[in-house]
Parts: C-alpha cells; sequence; structure tokens
C-alpha cells in the first residue's frame, strides 16, 4: 500500500522529504528517482530498499494523468 500525504505517518516503512514540485517531476518523467536521490535532490529515512520501489511506481504514472 502507498498513501501519500502532508504531515507525519505513525510508523511509516520510509519518509521521503521533497518538494511537491519534485515530486510532480518525477511523475512526468523529468527527473529519475534514483539518480535524484544520488545527487542529494531529496532525503529518504527508514528503509531506503523498500522505497526503490516507488521508481517502479512513478514509471506508471508518466503521460497518464495531468499535474
Amino acid at each position: 500500500t502507498c498513501e501519500f500525504k502532508e504531515g507525519k505517518a505513525e510508523k511509516p516503512t520510509f519518509t521521503i522529504i521533497a518538494t511537491s514540485k519534485f515530486w510532480c517531476d518525477v511523475l512526468r518523467g523529468k527527473e529519475d528517482p534514483v539518480a535524484s536521490f544520488m545527487m542529494g535532490k531529496y532525503k529518504i529515512t527508514g528503509n531506503i530498499m523498500e522505497s526503490q520501489k516507488l521508481a517502479k511506481i512513478a514509471k506508471q504514472f508518466r503521460g497518464k494523468y495531468t499535474l
């Protein structure tokens, strides 16, 4: 299950610290989530390995939704 919301969750598997503009660019395909993480464009706390699944989810959004 994946939930996007502002604020703090009680027990998140991982937390992404980034701007909403950055994540819209990821979903549009303008930013690569893995490369961007390595370049320090956003931060992850918690289970980094689980967060890699988000890259697959982001690819499913590309071109399907207007952001």
